[in-house]
């Protein structure tokens, strides 16, 4: 029998199902960690569940994903029954009555059990009702230098994330697959397998999303707190570092930055497939699309210089000229310091919307260039574009942004260990809610 059916998470609920009921019968059921769960049924997105499979052991799937309250699908859908030949109009015969023969024995009744085939059979060899399922893994060598030290995904010697290498190679589907005989024993293949797609955005969100995107970034560092902590420190301790180091030390932070950013989204989007966030996340950008993310820091870098030109230019010429005159004529110096008062108002109107579109144009640049493979300048339009198609959730998002800032500041800073990383994962989740259904 073909073994090529997946069973598929259609990112929906049943109607009526609870959302928290459902993830934690789905950790209990899976034996899976309740934040994993979390963010994979909270996700909304797409996701294989389970491969390899036979038609049989699909369907079996299927109905537990379902009593449990997930929409489910099979793919491919299984065969549909041929509709039955009309039968030909039955003639009434006359038949002779033959003598009654004796009843043949009839078989022992057949449980109810054995007529389905489908009956869920006790769990872990019995007693306990859980479906026991692996975490995700990856290979256990590193497909481009060969190193055995891989951890999550990640080779710990040359810092490729294998999984993205191997697509890039082509290799990918080389991989072996192979789905359990059984529903009720770990798999071979992966538990997850994103089906998110082609990007088909950027499209316009509702306002109340702005909120949303916190509470999944809140749900993103739930799962993985400490990693997440020793992460951000750790990049605030090289901050510090290299910020220290003569002329060059701020150019470097700011090239550096949307590498680093783009290695903390691979990690959420690694987290929204079942996996653990970890430490070496913060240097997993420098495998993916480095050239362009560094570029994207440049021409980030190069717009803030150009606002502030400008900004200079207009307080010159808003006061400078002006000023001049002002000693030579009382009358002139009355004008200047009306010129002034007006002036100063417009170039600083001017220099906030033109930071706001340079701050539009970088906020999804990293995560474009590092998960879509866009060069820096597309990446940094589509941001921009995205940005701008949302201007109402973007600004409900900052302005809570900016109080859990506050909030966070209180405590010796201490709470911005926190609120740093769920805006880091907020922006993710904002990302993926604006570029994909």
């Amino acid at each position: 029998m073909s073994k090529n059916f997946r069973v598929i998470f259609t990112g929906e609920l049943q109607p009526g199902k609870d959302t928290g009921q459902v993830i934690d019968r789905f950790s209990e059921k899976f034996k899976l960690e309740r934040g994993k769960a979390e963010l994979l049924i909270r996700s909304t997105r797409p996701v294989v569940l389970k491969k390899g499979l036979d038609q049989e052991m699909a369907v079996k799937y299927l109905a537990v994903l379902r009593h449990i309250g997930l929409v489910v699908e099979m793919d491919p859908k299984p065969p549909e029954a041929a509709p039955p030949e009309p039968k030909a109009p039955e003639v009434p015969l006359v038949v002779p009555e033959a003598p009654a023969e004796p009843e043949e024995p009839q078989a022992p009744p057949v449980s109810s059990k054995t007529q389905q085939g489908l009956a869920l059979e006790p769990l872990d060899n019995g007693g306990d009702d859980s479906t026991e399922i692996l975490d995700p893994k990856g290979p256990n060598f590193c497909p481009k230098c060969g190193s055995t030290q891989m951890r999550m995904g990640i080779c710990q010697t040359c810092g490729i994330v294998a999984n993205k290498y191997m697509a890039s190679m082509g290799r990918k589907g080389q991989q072996k697959e192979e789905g359990s005989s059984n529903p009720y024993t770990a798999p071979e293949a992966d538990l997850f397998e994103s089906m998110a797609g082609e990007m088909n955005g950027p499209r316009a969100v509702s306002a109340g999303n702005g909120i949303a995107w916190l509470g999944q970034g809140w749900g993103y560092f739930k799962a993985s707190p400490m990693a997440w902590i020793l992460a951000i420190v750790a990049w605030l301790v090289i901050s510090m570092v290299v910020s220290l180091i003569p002329l060059i030390g701020g150019l470097i932070l700011s090239l550096v930055g949307p590498v680093i950013m783009a290695g903390f989204f691979l990690g959420c989007r690694d987290q929204e497939e079942g996996g653990d966030f970890s430490v070496s996340y913060l240097f997993a950008g420098f495998s993916h699309n480095t050239g362009q993310l560094v570029l994207v820091g440049v021409l980030y870098m190069v717009m803030m210089i150009v606002v502030g030109l400008i900004v200079g230019l207009g307080m010159f010429f808003s006061m400078g000229g002006m000023g001049g005159m002002a000693f030579e004529d009382p009358q002139a110096m009355e004008m200047a310091g009306g010129g002034f008062g007006v002036g100063f108002i417009l170039v600083m109107i001017l220099a906030f919307f033109m930071m706001i579109a340079v701050v539009m144009s970088y906020i999804f640049a990293p995560a474009l260039v590092a998960m879509d493979d866009l060069n820096a300048f597309e990446a940094m339009k589509l941001s921009f574009k995205g940005s701008l198609m949302n201007l109402l959730p973007m600004l409900i998002y900052l302005l809570a942004a900016m109080g859990l800032m506050l909030l966070g500041a209180i405590p010796l800073l201490l709470g911005l260990l926190v609120v740093f990383p769920m805006l880091i994962a907020s922006n993710y989740a904002a990302y993926r809610d604006i570029y994909y259904e």
